[in-house]
């Protein structure tokens, strides 16, 4: 059951964040001035072209710079801890000491030294985009939007693709030391899967038969009798048998020809047994083997080097995807509709 909206609380969350935009674009308008004032020349010159209203902000502000500026703190900070409250009392965040941790800028804003104030700025961020997300403004087709957008998408892209990055080299460093990761990939990842392969394994054995061998059967015959009478003709036994007076060559022969029906009548009962078995139960049998073999705990240097080498150009092709830069294609379309316009 989805959570109804509650009108006044609406409108209280919007006023209390239209007021809070007030009085941060005050104090941080202000902060702005007081930094121009205490640059010397600004100082001269006002001090020389409103002397009235120099001597006015210099006793009632400059010189209390620290003491007004608190203010708006204690402001900000009543503000901040009765959202912590409500925070807290709605269960927003799964423990309580979540909120100052998400809202950093809030935090470190309300430091009252030097440039900690500018991270106030933040806070007028925060609180645009929660209205934008209300639907109260809507500044997507503004030009600061877009340019804002664009950055946070340049700087989101550019740090989840450092990490994943680091964290796929890890992941290569643990695979060539021979760490688990490997057999983890093995038995974690693959094994799982093992009936999605056996079934397509099967199906794959079968397609190939009927597309390939059942069409070039004639072709295949062929191969077997040229690779049979090979072997003959370089068997001593064979050429013994043949010296034999009268019988011998026909003998030969006829072992030939028995030798290579009875790899083709072999092969062919194989092939058709496949072909005609509704549950696939042989060449089921027969995959899941060696996909037992596959995965076998026992050591098995040369397919450890074998998955070792698949997984790390795998690996190396994920790395260069995440390391391919969208915004920057992004922005080269930008340009080239610009130059066109």
């Amino acid at each position: 059951m989805s959570k109804q909206k509650n009108p006044a609380q609406d409108r209280r969350i919007i006023f209390t964040d239209l007021l809070m935009i007030s009085v941060l674009v005050i104090n941080l308008l202000w902060l702005s001035f007081e930094w121009l004032f205490a640059n010397r020349s600004i100082n001269e010159f006002l001090q020389t072209q409103v002397p009235e209203f120099f001597n006015f902000y210099n006793t009632h502000f400059h010189n209390d710079v620290a003491k007004i500026d608190l203010i708006f703190v204690a402001i900000f900070l009543t503000e901040f801890t009765i959202r912590w409250a409500l925070a807290i009392s709605r269960r927003t965040y799964y423990k309580w000491y979540f909120y100052p941790i998400v809202h950093w800028y809030d935090v470190l804003g309300l430091i009252p030294v030097g440039y900690m104030r500018i991270l106030r700025v933040l806070r007028i961020f925060s609180i645009i985009y929660r209205l934008q997300h209300m639907g109260i403004i809507d500044l997507r087709k503004t030009y600061l939007y877009k340019q804002f957008d664009k950055i946070r998408t340049i700087i989101s892209e550019e740090i989840s693709d450092r990490v994943v990055i680091n964290i796929i080299e890890n992941s290569q460093e643990e695979i060539r030391n021979g760490r688990p990761t490997q057999q983890n990939i093995l038995h974690t990842v693959v094994a799982p899967h093992k009936q999605d392969i056996i079934d397509w394994v099967t199906k794959k054995a079968k397609t190939t038969a009927e597309t390939h061998y059942i069409p070039n059967k004639d072709k295949f015959r062929k191969i077997v009798k040229e690779n049979v009478a090979q072997i003959m003709d370089n068997n001593e036994s064979v050429d013994a048998l043949e010296k034999i007076p009268i019988v011998g060559k026909a003998l030969s022969k006829q072992l030939e020809a028995s030798i290579s029906d009875a790899m083709l009548n072999t092969i062919d009962s194989v092939i058709y047994t496949m072909l005609i078995d509704e549950n696939n139960q042989t060449l089921q049998y027969l995959t899941a083997q060696a996909f037992d073999a596959l995965v076998s705990p026992e050591k098995d240097e040369e397919l450890e080097r074998i998955t070792q080498a698949i997984t790390l150009k795998a690996l190396d092709e994920v790395k260069a995807q995440v390391a391919y830069k969208q915004w920057q294609d992004q922005q080269n379309s930008e340009d080239i509709f610009l130059n066109m316009a």
